[in-house]
């Protein structure tokens, strides 16, 4: 032990340089993957808390054609599965989260009303069994069956009462005015899971047609197959509907049940993953992890010719070959130890930071301590074991080597040597050429023609208002720096309503999105064939506008404009407007129309077009109406802000890239840098006596570079189609083909 310790001691004092340049490369590769696979276990272990996650499943329709899910069910069906088939132990719907956080209003002890917002949604009875909250106090069952209860996590329960037990407190929702008592607290689902940690309440009945809700179905064990099957038969959707696919095959649908454990990583609609980020992470995370190895290897490699005369002289003087090489492997143990402690201080600085925010797992190092452990004590397994190469490698040569001069490697070792520093430039220049791909997709999508004039929107929720929209636009625009104003249910980026019709004597089924009249004139949307919306309507019927991807899906000409549709209440087709991105650009354009409703409060946000100019004053301004309509929070949000936020996820993958990318180059750069210096003392002689001959400085750095530059160029033309392959494949690629055709080329 005492020989091990002197000769790390050596090795510290005489290879300074190595020494730092290992430690530095190390400690970055070992922080980088550390949180690499903090965030892919969060993935791979999502949903996975829950006590019966293996027989959960998510019921939805998958239009085939299109390649859709639309995961939504009525009650009344939601009962018929779960009374019709004995593979069905419990069930449970869930409302949708709708567009506007509900506010809830609590009494302060001096009896003012404090509001929050906190998510609400309802649920049957039956999310008791599906899901199998840990209830901390009260009665759960009574909060879903009966009205005016709530069942509450302990984080809002602290939230809003200062206390995790809040039974029998009472609340009021701000826009209902109605009063909730706190029947139940739960303990907070973890962040890695679909269950959404929201106040739950009663659900009530509602009608066949109306498919609002999440169906989560808890099945037998190895039962879905066949279950699906039944959904799919005759005997289930009836031979009227199974005739109608046959006939229409681009209608035809699939009644699918979703694992719970794929909602996360594998539906695409439904995803707030992505299993290609994930295992793209994964990969970088190991190829940061071995180009620091490589530097280990190469620079222990590199050191022995100046280390075999010491080691060779321990050997003549009797110490065992094992225990040199056991010393030597230890040596970069430990360093691979000290590099270890360094990374735990840089995740420490990293949580804290902005750039934790790419993440969507919490990087806290306590809250990973056995994540961290395990890979810790991996980490300085694998160190040794890559140290074992070079020190049995150092003690081969014979004894008497010791008397002769220096050495260098052998012609083997020089390409073990070479190939792996080709390896680092390959895995470097992949790197970089993805983030350069990366970029221009970014640059793509900020400069994208949705079909709408984006520029100086913002919007507002109406709910807040005590006062209609109009009246609110109306003295809004009393400022010439607001130019206009329009309304509609939701945002553009997510649509989510959606309508099954009758059509000329074809099922239609499109996306539908309530809007006033002015709507399409507000946002540039062309009207190619007919009419734009009425705005005095003098026949009082409601108003539909379909876009160009409708008619072409369903294959209808001009004719049907002027023809009647059911909407709500009767309504009529007036024109067909240009395709416009209603959603994220990773979903293709698909079947959408703009309606006008007559009689209904679908109105949720208020949109204004803001003069460029003297933007502050015009901010302050719209704040000053706004509190003079509402006694809400003023939350003014601009559309493109809003907009580039359907792609955080993919904007934050972009940026990890990229560091990760700088990353590697700047550890690969420091391994070269330290077998540079090291070959340019070995070659300190033959220097000397090329300039005593007349070699200029250019030809010696030739001499001494043109093996790197060589290497450099060799690892350019591989890593090139390398980096080509992978982005076009998916592999890497953060967004689909969709969002820029064509890929990278």
């Amino acid at each position: 032990m005492n020989f091990i310790l002197k000769n790390i001691k050596h090795l510290l004092k005489h290879y300074k340089m190595s020494s730092v340049i290992n430690i530095l490369g190390l400690s970055v590769s070992f922080a980088v993957f550390i949180v690499v696979a903090i965030q892919v276990y969060y993935d791979f272990t999502y949903n996975k808390s829950l006590e019966k996650a293996d027989n959960i499943y998510l019921f939805s329709y998958y239009k085939i054609t299109d390649k859709v899910q639309s995961p939504w069910a009525s009650i009344p069906n939601a009962k018929d599965i779960a009374a019709k088939f004995p593979e069905v132990k419990s069930y449970s719907t869930v409302s949708l989260n709708g567009n506007i956080q509900p506010q809830i209003d609590v009494k302060t002890e001096n009896g003012d009303l404090q509001t929050f917002e906190v998510p609400m949604l309802s649920a049957s009875p039956g999310f008791l069994d599906v899901f199998t909250p840990h209830i901390l106090y009260g009665n759960a069952v009574d909060a879903l069956i009966s009205d005016g209860k709530l069942l509450i996590p302990a984080k809002f329960a602290i939230k809003l009462f200062g206390t995790e037990n809040a039974v029998g407190k009472t609340v009021f929702g701000h826009f209902s005015k109605k009063e909730y008592t706190i029947a139940a607290v739960y303990k907070d689902f973890p962040k890695n899971s679909t269950v959404t940690n929201a106040c739950y309440t009663y659900q009530p009945d509602n009608s066949r047609e109306n498919n609002n809700y999440f169906l989560y179905l808890e099945l037998e064990p190895n039962s879905s197959a066949s279950l699906q099957e039944k959904l799919n038969s005759k005997e289930f959707l009836g031979e009227e509907i199974i005739k109608f696919m046959e006939e229409q095959p681009d209608n035809k649908i699939e009644l699918q049940l979703i694992p719970f454990y794929d909602l996360h990583l594998y539906v695409e609609d439904l995803r707030d993953g992505n299993i290609n980020t994930t295992l793209s992470l994964l990969a970088i995370g190991v190829l940061i992890l071995i180009i620091a190895f490589i530097n280990l290897l190469n620079i222990s490699m590199a050191m022995v010719p100046s280390r075999i005369k010491t080691l060779n002289t321990h050997r003549i003087l009797g110490i065992n070959t094992g225990l040199l090489r056991l010393g030597l492997a230890l040596e970069g143990t430990f360093l691979a130890l000290a590099s270890f402690i360094l990374a735990l201080l840089y995740i420490q600085v990293f949580s804290e930071s902005v750039l934790a925010e790419f993440f969507q797992a919490d990087i806290a190092l306590s809250s990973n301590i056995w994540i961290i452990l395990t890979i810790g004590v991996s980490l300085l397994l694998i160190t040794f074991l890559v140290n074992l190469y070079p020190a049995i490698y150092a003690t081969s040569f014979k004894m008497d080597a010791a008397i002769k001069g220096s050495f260098s490697l052998s012609a083997k070792g020089n390409q073990i040597r070479n190939m792996l520093i080709t390896i680092q430039f390959i895995v470097a220049i992949v790197l970089i050429i993805i983030s350069g791909f990366i970029k221009i997709q970014q640059n793509y999508m900020q400069n994208y023609d949705l079909g709408i004039e984006k520029e100086n929107v913002a919007y507002l929720p109406l709910r807040g208002l005590k006062t209609d929209y109009n009246t609110f636009g109306k003295e809004l625009t009393q400022n010439s720096h607001i130019t206009d104003y329009t309304a509609s249910q939701f945002i553009p980026g997510y649509i989510g309503m959606s309508w099954t019709r009758g059509l000329e004597g074809k099922q239609v089924n499109f996306s539908s999105w309530p809007v006033t009249p002015n709507f399409l004139k507000f946002f540039g949307v062309k009207i190619i064939e007919g009419n734009d919306f009425s705005e005095e309507n003098p026949s009082g019927l409601e108003q539909i506008v379909f876009n160009n991807e409708f008619m072409k899906k369903y294959e209808f000409d001009n004719s049907i404009i002027g023809k009647d549709f059911e909407c709500f209440n009767k309504g009529t087709i007036v024109g067909v407007a240009s395709d416009i991105n209603f959603q994220s650009l990773r979903n293709p354009i698909r079947p959408m129309a703009f309606v006008i409703l007559n009689g209904t409060n679908m109105l949720d946000f208020i949109f204004i077009k803001v003069s460029g100019e003297n933007m502050p004053q015009n901010i302050e301004y719209i704040r000053q109406t706004w509190t003079k309509f509402s006694d809400d929070e003023f939350n003014l949000t601009f559309l493109n802000s809003r907009l580039n936020d359907l792609y955080k996820n993919e904007n934050n993958m972009a940026k990890l890239i990229g560091l990760f990318g700088i990353i590697t180059v700047v550890i690969a750069i420091m391994g070269v840098y330290g077998l540079v210096s090291f070959n340019t003392r070995y070659k300190q002689r033959e220097i000397a006596i090329r300039k005593v001959n007349g070699s200029t400085i250019e030809e010696i750095m030739i001499l001494l570079n043109k093996n790197l530059l060589l290497q450099l160029f060799i690892s350019y033309v591989i890593a090139v189609p390398i980096a080509y392959i992978l982005y076009n494949s998916g592999s890497i690629s953060l967004l689909t083909k969709r969002l820029y055709p064509g890929g990278c080329s």
